[in-house]
C-alpha cells in the first residue's frame, strides 16, 4: 500500500476554495467594510474624510476592503501639512480607518 502526501500549496488551494471558507471570507470582508464605514462616518466633520468612501470586493480567494477619495493614503497613514503650497514641519496624524476596522490596531 502506497500513501501519497499532498503538499501545503495543494491543500491550501483546495481548502481556500471550499464554500465554507469562501462564505467566511465574504462575511469577514463585509464586517470589516461596515466597521470601516462607521469609523469614517464618525470623522465626517473632518474636511479630508468627507470626500472619501469605503468599498469592498471579493477576489478568487480573498476579500478586499478599500478606501477611495482624493487622498486615501494621507487620510489613513497621515501626512505633512502643506500651507499655501509650501511644506511645513507639522505632521498630521492619520486616522488608521482600515487598520482599526480590521482589528490590526
Amino acid at each position: 500500500m502506497k500513501v501519497r502526501l499532498k503538499g501545503k500549496k495543494f491543500i491550501n488551494t483546495v481548502v481556500s476554495h471550499t464554500d465554507e471558507v469562501q462564505g467566511e471570507v465574504k462575511r469577514a470582508t463585509e464586517w470589516i467594510e461596515s466597521r470601516a464605514d462607521a469609523i469614517l462616518q464618525a470623522h465626517r466633520d473632518n474636511s479630508d474624510a468627507q470626500h472619501h468612501s469605503i468599498s469592498s470586493s471579493i477576489g478568487d480567494t480573498d476579500g478586499y476592503v478599500t478606501m477611495s477619495g482624493p487622498a486615501p493614503m494621507s487620510l489613513e497613514f497621515g501626512h505633512m501639512l502643506v500651507y499655501f503650497g509650501k511644506p511645513t514641519h507639522k505632521y498630521i496624524q492619520g486616522l488608521h480607518i482600515l487598520y482599526r476596522a480590521a482589528g490590526l490596531m
